[in-house]
């Protein structure tokens, strides 16, 4: 979770960012196979979560871009 603090609001914005792999293809319950899905989902979360603080700071700019046009 990545949270950045907009002072003038009085409030802090969190971004989270959750990735839910869905497998189209059921699974054979191969072990191997298992380990390769487990891996998929780690890395796929990992890539999520290095995102986070983007999404966060291009919120808090766009909504520091509304306040000032208002």
């Amino acid at each position: 979770m990545k949270c950045i603090k907009l002072k003038q609001a009085g409030i802090d914005v969190c971004v989270t960012i959750k990735v839910k792999p869905i497998f189209l293809k059921k699974s054979s319950e191969d072990l191997k196979e298992e380990l390769d899905r487990l891996e998929t989902r780690r890395v796929l979360e990992h890539l999520g979560a290095r995102q986070e603080a983007a999404v966060a700071e291009r919120i808090v700019r766009e909504f520091e871009d509304r306040k000032e046009v208002q």
